[in-house]
């Protein structure tokens, strides 16, 4: 027998259209976008998709399993701008130059603003580059980023309807939602039944001291009333020892973590949680059914965080406590014993919540960024 050799005929994988997110620094920036990047990934399987930040480390530990290339700018944030104004000025603008050239590089069909300083060099460079951009706005008071960027944005994607008043009249915006993960959207649509018994402590996703000590002062005067419940506690690196040590110094049943990777399965059984109001804490929550005891975040851009938990508040979905009030500690403890001791305040808060979940955030935002990035094309 002979073997005839025939030349080798390559394989032509014809590769979609690249989509760079710009942002960073914190969990609630991250997971909209990540959300959002697998939607389109599922719409365009051979789109690439980068994300690029600042080179925090939450930014690693968010990104680190998503399937998706991380990139980082040099980038110095706003709070240096009066201690240093020097290094301020020449680390970001070193930072615009080498978005430019990403942008260059990488030819992008879109760039993706997620919100934070960490977005702005890249989202500046593009507007600068002529690539289209879309903005996310997380919040109901818009930060500067997206304050500053939207005047030559393409789109601005808002999560609550009123936002766009907020924005200056010739910013086109389209309230989407705020997108989260496909198994935190896939919960608003199952029934949990009433076996719903723990509590959510969450300070965001890099934790949060004043959360930490409220809720360990509450669960210290309510001892005798979390028989038959479970605490689930984020504290974020710095306090986890701290808090997992005083709970077994009170016998109290509590699993504390500095991160939880695996919250939509912790939502499943959550009565409520006692939570920073960060937008996207708080959407992923309303998608859960989750009924909320929010402490803002007193030191927050524009006190969003407040509007934010007061936007809940409203709707008869959430109770809202204020860390620097004298009456923090007590005011959380009664909080907290409402909603041990009344199931149906709890059923009620429960519904109220899912009302205002937004399951098809993400969809909608990713049809906005298709369509934008489509018309560049088509113009």
């Amino acid at each position: 027998m002979t073997l005839i050799s025939l030349p080798a005929t390559p394989i032509r994988v014809e590769l979609g259209p690249t989509f760079l997110f710009a942002g960073g620094g914190s969990g609630g920036h991250l997971m909209p976008g990540l959300a959002v990047a697998h939607q389109i990934r599922a719409s365009l399987p051979h789109s690439r998709i980068i994300f690029v930040g600042s080179g925090r480390a939450i930014e690693s530990t968010v990104l680190a399993h998503s399937g998706f290339e991380h990139l980082s700018l040099p980038l110095e944030p706003s709070t240096s701008l009066r201690g240093n104004p020097v290094r301020f000025a020449y680390k970001n603008g070193k930072a615009l130059q080498a978005a430019v050239r990403l942008l260059r590089e990488k030819s992008p069909a879109a760039v993706i603003g997620l919100g934070g300083y960490a977005s702005v060099p890249l989202v500046a460079a593009a507007s600068m580059t002529g690539v289209r951009r879309i903005l996310m706005e997380q919040n109901i008071v818009p930060g500067r980023a997206t304050s500053w960027l939207s005047r030559t944005a393409s789109l601005v994607c808002t999560s609550f309807e009123e936002t766009a008043e907020l924005l200056p009249r010739s910013v086109a915006t389209q309230c989407t939602g705020n997108p989260v993960d496909q198994t935190v959207a896939a919960l608003h649509a199952q029934s949990f039944g009433r076996s719903r018994t723990s509590i959510l402590v969450l300070g965001g996703s890099q934790g949060a001291r004043g959360v930490n000590q409220l809720a360990l002062v509450a669960a210290e005067r309510l001892r005798d009333r979390l028989a038959g419940w479970r605490i689930i506690h984020q504290t974020g690196s710095a306090d986890v020892e701290m808090v997992r040590d005083r709970y077994q110094t009170l016998g109290i049943d509590a699993e504390v973590r500095a991160f939880f990777n695996d919250l939509p399965e912790h939502y499943r059984s959550a009565g409520f949680a006692v939570t920073r109001a960060g937008a996207t804490s708080l959407a992923e929550l309303a998608c859960a059914a989750v009924p909320a005891i929010c402490i803002p975040y007193p030191g927050a851009i524009r006190d969003h965080q407040t509007k934010n938990a007061l936007h809940l508040a409203k709707y008869g979905a959430a109770d809202v406590i204020s860390e620097r009030s004298e009456t923090a500690t007590g005011a959380i403890t009664a909080a907290m014993e409402r909603l041990l001791s009344d199931a149906a305040k709890r059923r009620k808060m429960a519904a109220a919540m899912a009302k205002l979940a937004r399951p098809n955030a993400s969809q909608r935002v990713c049809e906005a960024i298709l369509d934008t990035a489509a018309a560049r094309h088509a113009a």
